[in-house]
C-alpha cells in the first residue's frame, strides 16, 4: 500500500472507529428520550441566522455550475479559528488524495444532501458530516457496528425509524438515513440552540453534552463548545467538520486540488406504488444498468426491494420520468422474478433448487454466497424458475492474491469489508492461516480497494 493511501486509510479508520466508540452514548441518550433538563445556553453560541427567501435561495443555487461552490456559499463558520481546527486541517491536508477520495464518494449523493440541508435552512457544513463519518461511503461499517454515510448505530437507527431486514438496511439507504440524520440534528439544535453543541451531541449523545454544560455553569466557566470538558473524540469531531469545510473553501491554500462536481441532480426518487421490484427489471425500464441502481440504492441488501418498503427507488435523474411512466405499465406480479423461501429442517440447496425448478448456482448468486451451508429458519431468495436469470451480480467480484505480510484484517480494511465477510466468501474457518500467493474472492460493490 502506498504511503499516501496508507495515510488516507489511517485517517478514515481513526475517524470511523472513534465515532463508533462514542456511539454507545448515542444508544444511551436515545433521541426519543426526555432530556434530563433544559441545558444551559452557551455563552458564545454558534448561531446561524442565514435564513433566506426560498426564491432567492433557489436563484443563488442556480448561479454556479460547480456544486462545491454552491456548498461554499452556504458555509456559516469560515471565521472560526482554533488550534483543534488547525490540527485537523493538517491531518487531512497531509493526505494529498484526501479531497479526491471525498469527491469520488460524494459525487452520487452530495447534490441530494445539499438540497435537503438547504431546504431546512441549515448551514452547509452539515452536508459535510458524512465526509468525516464515512467518506460518503454507504457501505462504511465501524468496529462498533455503526453503518452508512451518517454512521448510525443499530439502537440509534431504530430510535430514528431506520429499519433493518434481510433485504433492506435503512442506515445504508442514503435517502432515509439523510432524513433521519437531519431530523436528529434539528432536534439537537432545538435542544441546545447552538450548532457546535448539536454536532457534539450527534457524536457523543445529548446527555454527555448537557452534563458538561452544567459542570461548567456550576464552576462559573464558559459553556460554549470549545470550553466544555467532553470526550477526546468529541473535542476533535467539530474541528474535523470545520477542517473539511476549510479544505473545500481554500484547497489551493493547502496545496490540494478539488475537481468540480456538476451542480445538478444525480438521482431522483420515484415512488414504486407498493410491492417489490427487481433491480434488473427496474434498470431495464429506466434505461440504465443494475450496478448504477445498486449504487443509488445502497440500502438494498439484495437486488430486489423489500416487500415492506420503502416503496421507492432512486434512479438517475435523467431517467426518472421514463422510469415512472414505464413502471406504471407493469403489473405488480411481473415486477419481481423471485420469491421468498424459509429454509426447513432437512433442506439442502440442491433439494430447494430442484423443488423450484432452478439451479443451486442461481440460488447462491441470488443470495450473495459461495457455499451451500443453510440453516432452518433462514430466508432465501429463490429465482422463479429455471428459465429465470439469477440476480445480477450486484457486488463486483475481484480475485485478490495474498501478499507477504497480509492478514485478513489488513485485506478487510483495504477493501472496506469485514473479516467475517471474507471468510464467508471463501469458506475459511476462523483459524485459517493465509499464505502468499493464495487467491481470495472479494466482493467490492464497485469500490476500488486501497492499494
Amino acid at each position: 500500500m502506498g504511503t499516501r493511501n496508507a495515510l488516507l486509510f489511517a485517517v478514515s479508520a481513526l475517524t470511523l472507529s472513534a465515532c463508533a466508540a462514542l456511539d454507545s452514548e448515542h444508544a444511551t441518550d436515545r433521541p426519543g428520550e426526555q432530556a434530563e433538563q433544559r441545558p444551559v445556553r452557551a455563552e458564545h453560541p454558534a448561531l446561524y441566522t442565514g435564513r433566506k427567501d426560498e426564491d432567492k435561495q433557489a436563484a443563488e443555487a442556480a448561479e454556479t455550475d460547480d456544486l462545491w461552490e454552491r456548498v461554499r456559499r452556504g458555509f456559516a463558520y469560515g471565521d472560526v479559528e482554533h488550534e483543534r481546527i488547525d490540527a485537523a486541517v493538517n491531518m487531512y491536508a497531509g493526505s494529498h488524495g484526501y479531497l479526491d477520495n471525498i469527491a469520488e464518494g460524494a459525487a452520487p449523493y452530495l447534490h441530494y444532501i445539499v438540497e435537503q440541508v438547504e431546504a431546512r435552512d441549515m448551514p452547509l457544513e452539515i452536508a459535510l458530516i458524512p465526509a468525516v463519518e464515512s467518506g460518503f461511503r454507504p457501505d462504511a461499517r465501524s468496529s462498533m457496528a455503526a453503518s452508512g454515510i451518517w454512521q448510525f448505530m443499530p439502537m440509534t437507527a431504530e430510535a430514528r425509524g431506520l429499519r433493518t431486514t434481510a433485504l433492506y438496511d435503512g442506515r445504508k439507504d442514503v435517502i432515509a438515513s439523510t432524513e433521519a440524520a437531519l431530523d436528529y440534528l434539528e432536534m439537537l439544535h432545538g435542544m441546545f440552540d447552538d450548532w457546535f453543541l448539536a454536532l457534539a451531541a450527534y457524536n457523543a449523545g445529548h446527555g454527555t453534552v448537557q452534563r458538561a454544560i452544567r459542570q461548567n455553569a456550576q464552576a462559573g466557566r464558559s459553556t460554549d463548545y470549545w470550553n466544555l470538558s467532553l470526550p477526546a473524540e468529541t473535542q476533535r469531531y467539530v474541528p474535523r467538520i470545520l477542517a473539511v469545510a476549510e479544505l473545500i473553501r481554500n484547497p489551493q491554500q493547502h496545496n490540494l486540488t478539488l475537481e468540480p462536481l456538476p451542480n445538478e441532480a444525480v438521482l431522483a426518487v420515484v415512488e414504486t406504488d407498493g410491492g417489490q421490484i427487481n433491480l434488473s427489471k427496474a434498470a431495464e425500464i429506466a434505461g440504465t444498468d443494475t450496478e448504477t441502481l445498486r449504487k443509488l440504492n445502497p440500502g438494498l441488501n439484495q437486488a430486489v426491494t423489500d416487500p415492506n418498503g420503502p416503496h421507492r427507488l432512486a434512479v438517475p435523474a435523467e431517467a426518472a420520468d421514463t422510469f415512472a411512466a414505464q413502471l406504471a405499465q407493469i403489473p405488480r406480479d411481473e415486477r419481481v422474478a423471485y420469491q421468498h423461501y424459509e429454509v426447513r429442517s432437512g433442506d439442502s440447496l440442491s433439494a430447494i433448487a430442484s423443488r423450484h425448478g432452478t439451479s443451486v448456482a442461481a440460488i447462491r448468486q441470488a443470495n450473495g454466497r459461495n457455499g451451500d451451508v443453510i440453516r432452518a429458519g433462514e430466508q432465501l431468495l429463490i429465482p422463479a424458475g429455471a428459465d429465470s436469470q439469477p440476480v445480477a451480480e450486484a457486488q463486483g467480484v475481484e480475485q485478490y492474491t495474498v501478499q507477504r505480510g497480509d492478514s485478513l484484517s489488513v485485506i478487510a480494511q483495504r477493501f472496506g469489508v469485514s473479516t467475517k465477510e471474507i471468510r464467508n466468501w471463501n469458506d475459511l474457518d476462523r483459524n485459517h492461516t493465509l499464505h502468499p500467493g493464495q487467491t481470495l474472492t472479494m466482493r467490492t460493490n464497485g469500490r476500488t480497494a486501497q492499494r
